[in-house]
């Protein structure tokens, strides 16, 4: 019983690990997606096609990733 449990435990360690390092690898990605999107949202603010209020839209994204 005791073996079961500690292979248990180690499996669950090691996808825990992958998971996590899956979710950092989304995460860094979806913020580089958001900072490119700001940065596109500035030049669109620049020659007058957005308004601020979507520059600062894009501003908030980047700052709180994830909290959509």
């Amino acid at each position: 019983m005791a073996v079961n449990d500690t292979l248990y435990n180690v499996r669950v360690a090691f996808y825990s690990i992958i998971l996590a390092r899956e979710v950092v690898k989304v995460r860094t990605d979806a913020l580089d997606l958001l900072s490119r999107e700001l940065d596109t949202t500035r030049k669109k603010y620049d020659v007058g096609v957005v308004s601020k209020f979507d520059v600062l839209r894009s501003e908030v994204e980047v700052a709180t990733p994830g909290r959509r």
